[in-house]
């Protein structure tokens, strides 16, 4: 089951065409292609020999300050992302001559900040981040791209953005900001283990399940068959993933959001199922903290999580010699019901409407989005990087990195349902699922009753969303 290719707002159901007629007629159009700089030197897709070069985007960018009177402005960044990521506003501030201050905190924490600095009015930043959720649950925080003065996005660009990119920044035809990096979850698999079991990669579910259980069994102990955080605070991208590969949709056509569909509790089942062949503390394990630890000693069959982390998963820890561990495929899908199913994710900068320095802090925006710092979120992998995947098919098609196999995988991954149900109220709705999926997991509910105790907390709150 493909997902709605360039639909940044799966409820919102806007076609790519459409939402680049939309894009135009705000006047983020193709007229002014000098203005944006999404890509920095010619390459195989059609937007980036109409844009300038990282020269030209640095020379805007003193442009800008001077014009404005600026010397510094003030950004928020996740902790976690900040290793690659400041080498890249380093060069930019060497360049330009401005200084960026910036602020980092961790990205459980930052939804409460933002939303403490949103809601009250202070000024804090001047470039802030989001993601798809906040993008939709602030967008009248933050501001629109075309109340910018000079910026105009061309359409080429729109088009050379991966089908969920541009709803990093941009809800309902509105575009704020410019993603940083766009990714979605696939399969990565054990090679060594695979070798030493005979194991052929799986195309359909239930040869995926029947290898977890075939490493898990033959193992005792020594390795599990599947290995993720299925704990609150991050399961809920698990719930989608397994919601998908069983055909299900968290919401209706019509928006409404519908929890206990087939689709639904047969994936919320299927992780029940596949918990016996995990870890002891799976369902209280939050992300990959845990599992990245076990998986580089070569003790994890598979595991489900975002592509980029293949570059730190492919060989074990430093020093040993699991060298070529890591695999990678699609996810599979029931036999008979999907090929695939996955889950994205989707982060991006917008500018506040509290900030004075808009038209320097939308240069270095775009910066971030330009083409070098996109093409060493692969070439750098996950560690040194400090992200996911770059926003555009361009990026993906740099001779130095298109034939990688992660990169392969991810591109083809993205062609199958990647929705998380984007809203916005969709923290809260996350904040009410998660520990139903738990109590699930942990028996002490059916996935039935877990799911219809769900539905009815989430119809309220959308019920007020609307209200």
């Amino acid at each position: 089951m493909s997902a709605h290719i360039f639909d940044p707002n799966q409820d919102a159901h806007i076609s790519r065409r459409d939402f680049i007629k939309t894009g135009i007629k705000m006047g983020v159009g193709a007229a002014a292609l000098t203005a944006f700089g999404g890509l920095s030197r010619p390459g195989p897709a059609s937007a980036s020999k109409f844009l300038p070069s990282e020269k030209e985007l640095f020379e805007a960018a003193k442009e800008a300050a001077a014009k404005t009177n600026v010397k510094e402005i003030t950004m928020f960044q996740p902790s976690g992302y900040v290793v690659g990521f400041t080498r890249w506003v380093k060069r930019w501030e060497k360049e330009t001559g401005i200084r960026v201050k910036l602020d980092e905190g961790s990205f459980f924490g930052m939804h409460d900040k933002l939303a403490n600095m949103y809601i009250s009015g202070t000024h804090l930043y001047d470039v802030a981040y989001t993601w798809s959720a906040w993008t939709a649950e602030w967008r009248n925080f933050y501001t629109p791209l075309n109340e910018i003065p000079g910026v105009e996005i061309p359409k080429e660009v729109m088009e050379d953005m991966l089908p969920g990119a541009p709803g990093g920044a941009s809800y309902k035809g509105v575009v704020y900001g410019l993603p940083r990096f766009a990714k979605v979850m696939i399969l990565h698999y054990n090679r060594a283990l695979y070798d030493k079991h005979k194991l052929n990669v799986p195309e359909t579910y239930e040869q995926f399940l029947e290898n977890v259980k075939k490493i898990h069994t033959d193992e005792k102990g020594n390795a599990v068959g599947f290995d993720v955080g299925f704990g609150q605070g991050y399961n809920f991208v698990q719930f989608c993933v397994f919601t998908h590969v069983n055909g299900g949709k968290l919401t209706a056509p019509d928006g409404k959001i519908q929890l206990t569909s087939e689709g639904v509790v047969k994936g919320l089942k299927d992780m029940v199922e596949i918990l016996k062949y995990m870890p002891a503390s799976a369902a209280k394990d939050v992300a990959d903290s845990v599992s990245n630890k076990r998986w580089v000693q070569g003790k994890v069959g598979h595991t489900i999580y975002y592509g980029e982390t293949y570059r730190q998963w492919e060989n074990g820890e430093p020093g040993t010699k699991l060298l070529n561990i890591g695999g990678v495929a699609l996810i599979p899908g029931h036999e008979g019901v999907v090929r695939s199913g996955t889950v994205e994710s989707v982060e991006g900068y917008v500018v506040p409407k509290t900030s004075q320095k808009k038209e320097v802090a939308w240069q270095l925006i775009r910066y971030l989005a330009s083409y070098d710092p996109q093409v060493a979120l692969i070439l750098d992998g996950y560690e040194k990087s400090g992200g996911g995947m770059p926003c555009f098919y361009s990026n993906h098609q740099d001779e130095r990195v298109k034939d990688m196999e992660h990169v392969k995988v991810t591109l083809e991954q993205w062609k199958y349902d990647y929705d998380r149900m984007i809203r916005p109220s969709h923290q809260e709705l996350i904040d009410t699922i998660e520990p139903a999926v738990v109590k699930a997991l942990l028996g002490q509910q059916t996935p039935e009753q877990a799911m219809e105790e769900a539905q009815k907390k989430c119809e309220e709150i959308i019920a007020r969303e609307k209200a």
